[in-house]
């Protein structure tokens, strides 16, 4: 004659602990999906700061506002056409910031599309007068020292894209 296992509420202890144990199992891996997507979402948002914080020092950067605004001076008055050697610092600093977001890009610290949405015209501009012109040249720099900012003008010249960040649910539902 065998012993009867205690129940309570239709449920032996051990088929508690099986239960138990399988809700304490399931609420883990829920906190682990959790987490998980907390974490990409904060490096999502982590990366457009960085893109955004490198756009914006085109225009708030000392050192690269104190170029552009010599530039533009030397631009305005024809001293740029005239003497292109005396601005070699100046070019130098705009084209290497503008080589570095292309760098960043490339490496996939920055996103491109938001990077494109600030800077297409600055990058298309920047390209055409300072390096397609050949002033590059007569300043004595090289084309080649510039080249993954030239393939991100060219590859933003066939493409069109934009920066857009829905919520999973716009997307889902198609909302714009």
């Amino acid at each position: 004659m065998s012993a009867v296992e205690p129940q309570f509420l239709w449920f032996t202890p051990n088929e508690w602990t099986a239960l138990s144990t399988f809700f304490l199992a399931a609420f883990t891996a829920l906190l682990v999906a959790v987490g998980i997507y907390q974490v990409l979402g904060i490096r999502a948002e982590n990366k457009k700061s960085l893109t955004l914080n490198a756009c914006s020092n085109y225009e708030q950067n000392p050192n690269i506002y104190d170029a552009l605004q010599k530039l533009w001076a030397a631009l305005e008055n024809g001293e740029l056409e005239r003497e292109p050697k005396k601005f070699r610092p100046q070019i130098n600093v705009m084209l290497n910031f503008l080589d570095a977001i292309a760098i960043g890009i490339e490496q996939g610290l920055y996103i491109e599309d938001l990077a494109w949405d600030h800077l297409d015209a600055i990058v298309k501009r920047a390209v055409k007068r300072y390096i397609d012109s050949g002033l590059i040249e007569k300043v004595g720099l090289e084309r080649e020292d510039f080249i993954r900012l030239i393939e991100m003008r060219e590859r933003w010249l066939r493409a069109r894209p934009h920066f857009r960040d829905l919520s999973w649910w716009r997307r889902r539902r198609g909302t714009r």
